[in-house]
This record gives structure tokens, C-alpha cells and sequence, in this order.
């Protein structure tokens, strides 16, 4: 996932800094539940992916953060050692988000692929 944060801390001196976040995870795990719908068109049965819900199991993650200035690297390490050290709480903020793109994105590519076969087409063994 790549994004763009952007912080304005007030501890004892305002520190305010906007830049790029890659964070890239390898241990994930799914639960899905989707409902498939069959419409007739032009006298042909096609399938389409109707609605789906996801459950993401996020074990953990890596962040990176775009800054490479010699004077951002305290900034750096406080942000590396606050999310680093609040992995669970970071995961359960962005997680909604996550599993709603997820979804979205899953739900237009299987149904950009689906809309080119009819049900006999994807399905030959079922009537």
C-alpha cells in the first residue's frame, strides 16, 4: 500500500511534515464471503459478483517512509519507533479501509472478467 501522510505533532515544538509511506505486508489471511448473481441477457444466462465481504487477518506489516533528508531523521525514527511499536492498534485503524478497497477492487476485475462468458461458458458441468 502506498500512501501519503501527513503530521502536525504540538509536543514542545510544532512539528509539521507531509511525505510518502510504503507499507508492504507478507503474512495475510482471508476469510471471504461473496454472493454471486445469474442475470439473463439477450436470452443467455451470465454471472456477476453481487456483494462480498472480507475479513483480512493481518499478521504484521513493514513500513517506509520517503524521507532521505539528514535533518528529517529523528523525525524518521520517531515515526518508525510509534508505528513499529503500535502495529496492532495502526492495523485495526486501517483495516476497514483496507478490506473496503480490497473489495471494490475485487468485485470490478472478476466482474470485468465474468461479463465476457455466459454461465454455460464458465460453469459447463452445472445447469
Amino acid at each position: 500500500m502506498n500512501a501519503t501522510y501527513d503530521f502536525d505533532i504540538r509536543l514542545l515544538v510544532p512539528i509539521v511534515h507531509k511525505g510518502p509511506v510504503y507499507i508492504t505486508t507478507n503474512n495475510v489471511e482471508a476469510k471471504v464471503n461473496m454472493d454471486m448473481n445469474v442475470v439473463t441477457r439477450n436470452g443467455k444466462k451470465y454471472v456477476y459478483l453481487g456483494k462480498m465481504k472480507i475479513n483480512l487477518d493481518i499478521k504484521g506489516y513493514i513500513a517506509e517512509y520517503g524521507l532521505n533528508n539528514t535533518e528529517l531523521s529523528r523525525l524518521n525514527e520517531v515515526i518508525s519507533n510509534f508505528i513499529g511499536n503500535n502495529q496492532q492498534e495502526v492495523i485495526s485503524v486501517f483495516k476497514p479501509a483496507i478490506e473496503e478497497a480490497v473489495v471494490k477492487r475485487i468485485i470490478l476485475l472478476s466482474n470485468n472478467i465474468v461479463k465476457h462468458f455466459t454461465l454455460n461458458e464458465l460453469f459447463p458441468d452445472r445447469e
